[in-house]
């Protein structure tokens, strides 16, 4: 997908909340009902990861606003997920900028 101007990436490590997860199964279906939702706020998941480590998934997205990320990070933690989320810029982009410094 190209990068629109208006739009930024961001990371999210997410944690799930043991006390919440009932089962692996209802962890991997709840996925399909996050990218829906995020959908909503204009959020588009472009790739998640099953991580081991300190977190539990990663999530790459893409979104119009900060408020569109929080947004979609406040519905998250409804699913049972801990988030912490990041702005991200590509390193291409990054040696750019430091290019021009």
């Amino acid at each position: 997908m190209p990068q629109d101007a208006t739009e930024d990436q961001y990371a999210m490590l997410v944690q799930l909340d043991s006390a919440d997860v009932e089962n692996v199964q209802a962890i991997a279906s709840v996925w399909g009902d996050i990218r829906r939702e995020c959908k909503e706020f204009e959020v588009e998941i472009e790739e998640s990861y099953t991580v081991l480590g300190p977190a539990d998934f990663l999530v790459i997205l893409r979104a119009p606003s900060r408020t569109a990320v929080l947004e979609a990070a406040v519905m998250m933690t409804r699913h049972g997920l801990d988030v912490r989320t990041m702005g991200i810029i590509p390193t291409d982009e990054f040696a750019d900028l430091v290019e021009d410094q």
